[in-house]
């Protein structure tokens, strides 16, 4: 009965000593029935509830995309659109000079064999 049902599961069973309608266990007290196994094809968690899954039909998500999208795309064009080129290219500079800056101290510092943790900033003997 189980062993038509389940080949394989049934003869590493028999292989350790089970025999078909003894229960499982060492004093065969436990389960004689197998589990049945329901195929799971939503890819929720166990538990998960309905409300939690993702909407399945792609044509939802699809139709409100365009919802999402447009509001993101007026405020990068608005960020945008109050900058010149010349602001631009000015904070590119700084921010080049910056990275710049911070990896020639880093190769000193390895170089010198100085690098330490960074330390908190001293406060006033005052407020010691």
């Amino acid at each position: 009965m189980v062993a038509d049902r389940c080949p394989v599961g049934a003869s590493l069973m028999r292989k350790l000593g089970w025999s078909e309608g003894k229960g499982l266990g060492a004093l065969e007290q436990g389960r004689q029935k197998p589990l049945l196994a329901q195929p799971k094809f939503d890819t929720c968690g166990i538990g998960a509830k309905a409300s939690d899954a993702a909407p399945a039909d792609l044509s939802i998500v699809l139709s409100q995309l365009p919802t999402w999208v447009e509001p993101l795309q007026t405020e990068v064009m608005d960020d945008t659109s109050k900058l010149s080129l010349d602001d631009v290219f000015r904070k590119l500079h700084e921010r080049r000079h910056r990275m710049k800056k911070t990896k020639r101290d880093r190769r000193k510092r390895d170089k010198l064999g100085t690098h330490q943790a960074a330390t908190p900033a001293k406060r006033p003997k005052s407020e010691r």
